[in-house]
């Protein structure tokens, strides 16, 4: 396999990685938000009419 040292690296790339390294943070976090508000959620609450 070769490599080719960075060429070819554009801002277009370097702004598409970033966006996608943000936007796999952003869901990291979120998974991580929702994962705690349910199981700090009380369970077992009945609903009156």
């Amino acid at each position: 396999m070769m490599w080719h040292d960075g060429d070819g690296w554009t801002w277009v790339g370097w702004v598409l990685m970033s966006v996608g390294m943000v936007a796999s943070w952003a869901l990291v976090i979120t998974a991580v938000v929702l994962a705690i508000r349910y199981l700090a959620s009380p369970r077992g609450t009945a609903t009156s009419p």
